[in-house]
């Protein structure tokens, strides 16, 4: 029987992660305990492993596609099996919609101004920042390289 693959909790106030890249494809055998996806929280960037042994029947969730907690993300089971998915990328676009509706709210005078004094960077060099910081600088235009 076909068993779903959840977006896990991580932690408490965890609500939704973003796939960032899939270890497995569609038809791949997987091992209970064995690494499938890559996943972005607010803080960490981690792998989230099958809880089931089978073979890799439908990926749910897209690279890039952010889900709710809770909701499915592939469906693992026997070769040849078939399976009917809910539809889990509305949820996390409705998920979405919500959190750019609370990003457009005004927050405060912006901060643009303060780039006058940049400290150089080495060209290459890696900047040191949370997956929530990189979001959150990716929605507003801001280039990290560029921050002190």
């Amino acid at each position: 029987m076909a068993k779903p693959i959840v977006m896990p909790q991580m932690g408490y106030d965890m609500t939704e992660g973003t796939i960032l890249r899939w270890l497995k494809r569609e038809g791949d055998r997987v091992e209970r305990g064995e690494p499938i996806a890559e996943i972005e929280t607010d803080k960490v960037n981690l792998e989230i492993e099958s809880f089931e042994s089978g073979v890799l029947l439908k990926l749910v969730a897209q690279e890039g596609q952010t889900i709710p907690v809770g909701q499915p993300i592939a469906i693992v089971g026997e070769p040849g099996e078939q399976v009917e998915v809910a539809a889990a990328p509305a949820a996390a676009a409705d998920g979405r919609a919500r959190r750019e509706e609370k990003a457009e709210q005004p927050v405060g005078a912006p901060a643009a101004q303060a780039t006058e004094a940049v400290a150089e960077r080495a060209p290459g060099e890696r900047v040191r920042a949370s997956p929530l910081v990189r979001r959150l600088a990716a929605e507003h235009g801001i280039d990290l390289s560029q921050v002190r």
